[in-house]
């Protein structure tokens, strides 16, 4: 009898130092205890739940484990310029964090960026045709730098190049 009364203590002990391990996030020491109480009572319903508890918070940390370092994965991307790489990486973690309110930001941010590289790129290429005299692609990437950025109002460079080619175009054509 007292041998009865010394095991069914000793696994509410166990119950309750699952219980706490569980509430400070030790769910791999919560397990250990709950393995031993399943071998003292393999039905016991408590264990079940609070093995429950602890595999959804094991599971839970390992999720926010992955989404940091996809996050810091994405964010050295960006920080080397490797735009449509760190919007592909961001892209996907937006599906599968739906709730991370950093994503859309850093999303956004890349995008943002991506696009004023772009921009630099493609007017620093019409400058060059310029430069070597190509009025017709200097035009042509002035053109596209436009379509491209309809939102940034004043394009000086592009502007010039576009205005100084339909110029020099036209004289040719009087000519």
């Amino acid at each position: 009898m007292q041998q009865e009364i010394d095991r069914v203590q000793r696994v509410a002990e166990w119950l309750d130092g699952a219980k706490q391990l569980i509430a400070e996030g030790m769910p791999e020491d919560a397990e250990m205890l709950l393995a031993k109480v399943f071998d003292a009572e393999p039905s016991n319903k408590r264990a079940g739940e609070l093995k429950q508890e602890a595999l959804k918070q094991r599971a839970e940390r390992k999720r926010r484990l992955e989404l940091i370092e996809k996050m810091q994965a994405a964010r050295s991307l960006w920080t080397q310029q490797k735009y449509a790489e760190c919007t592909e990486i961001l892209t996907k973690l937006q599906k599968e964090y739906p709730e991370e309110d950093e994503i859309p930001r850093l999303l956004q941010t890349a995008r943002e960026d991506q696009a004023e590289e772009e921009r630099k790129q493609n007017l620093e290429k019409a400058r060059t045709y310029w430069r070597r005299g190509v009025m017709r692609n200097a035009g042509r990437c002035s053109r596209s730098c436009r379509r491209r950025f309809p939102t940034i109002k004043k394009f000086p460079v592009c502007s010039n190049i576009w205005k100084k080619t339909r110029r020099i175009s036209r004289n040719c054509k009087r000519s």
